[in-house]
């Protein structure tokens, strides 16, 4: 069986989630520890129990693993957060993933631009 398609509330709550969390990240976050984090999409579980926060990670000053690995530190925290900001039935367990889509991007546009980079350097 396919996943069931996103309802309207999932993608409102997801949107709101999303700008919490943002904001939770601006004023919970060290960059100098963990680099810089942008929240690229949120994704929640269709009985809104798991919120699947994709994050892209710059500047890292140790391995992306490391950051997240940080970011699951707070988890417990920002869920706290989430719980007094969101009036929902169940705050929704938080679940932190890599997002990779920019390396994926700038991986393509060097394989399809060789000569781009050797300019630029």
């Amino acid at each position: 069986m396919g996943r069931r398609p996103e309802t309207l509330r999932n993608k409102r709550i997801a949107e709101t989630i999303r700008h919490e969390i943002a904001q939770l990240l601006i004023s919970h976050l060290n960059t100098s520890e963990i680099g810089l984090v942008t929240l690229t999409d949120v994704k929640m579980s269709p009985d809104l129990k798991i919120a699947t926060l994709y994050v892209s990670i710059f500047h890292a000053p140790n391995s992306k693993e490391t950051s997240l690995a940080l970011l699951e530190e707070k988890v417990t925290e920002f869920r706290r957060e989430i719980g007094r900001r969101i009036r929902i039935k169940y705050t929704p367990e938080i679940r932190w993933k890599l997002d990779d889509s920019l390396d994926t991007i700038e991986h393509i546009d060097a394989l399809l631009h060789p000569d781009k980079k050797r300019k630029e350097g």
